[in-house]
C-alpha cells in the first residue's frame, strides 16, 4: 500500500503495448505477516484481471510478462539437489495457474527476478528469464551463486531471444 501510495497507482499489475508486443505487469508479492514475511501468490483479483486483459489481445501477438518472483527456475534444483522444493517466498506458488492464462496465446518470454542469479530456462515455447541484481549478494560486494552484481540486457528478434548478462 505504501509502494502504490507512493508512486500514485491504484494497482501493481498492468499491461501495456509496444513495438508489436504485449506486455504485463504481474505482482506475485503477498505480505504474510509471518517469519517468512511473504510469499509468492497471484492473486484471485490479478488472474481475473489478466483474462480480461488477454481477451482482447490477438492469439498470434507475443507476449512478454514480467514478474518480480520466479514463475520458472532451476535454481535450487542447481544449488542444492535434484528433488530439492523452492521456499515459498522464493518463487510464485501458482505458477501452473498463471501460466494456464496464456494457454491460446503466445507466451513468448517471462522475465523474472528475486533469486539474483543468470539463468535461462526454456519451457516449451516460453524462454524464462531470471535476472541477477545490481546489488549482487543483496549489497554486500561479492557474487550470489555465481552471478555478480549487474543487470540483463534483451535483444528480441523475429525468430529468437537473445540474453546477456553484465556485470
Amino acid at each position: 500500500a505504501a509502494f502504490r501510495k507512493r508512486i500514485g497507482v491504484d494497482r501493481t499489475y498492468r499491461s501495456l503495448d509496444a513495438a508489436g508486443l504485449h506486455v504485463v505487469l504481474l505482482d506475485p508479492i503477498v505480505p504474510t505477516g509471518d517469519t517468512l514475511r511473504y510469499r509468492g501468490w497471484v492473486s484471485d483479483e490479478q488472474l481475473d484481471w489478466l483474462a480480461d486483459d488477454l481477451a482482447g489481445v490477438s492469439a498470434t501477438t507475443p507476449v512478454i510478462l514480467v514478474c518480480h518472483m520466479p514463475l520458472l527456475t532451476a535454481f535450487y534444483q542447481a544449488t542444492e539437489n535434484a528433488t530439492s522444493p523452492a521456499p515459498l517466498n522464493r518463487v510464485v506458488e501458482n505458477n501452473r495457474e498463471v501460466l494456464a492464462a496464456f494457454a491460446d496465446h503466445r507466451l513468448a518470454l517471462v522475465l523474472q527476478g528475486h533469486l539474483h542469479v543468470d539463468e535461462m530456462v526454456r519451457w516449451r515455447d516460453t524462454t524464462f528469464v531470471t535476472g541477477g541484481a545490481l546489488s549482487g549478494k543483496w549489497w554486500r560486494r561479492g557474487n550470489w551463486h555465481g552471478t555478480g552484481p549487474g543487470f540483463g540486457v534483451l535483444t528480441l528478434r523475429r525468430d529468437r531471444i537473445d540474453w546477456e548478462y553484465r556485470g
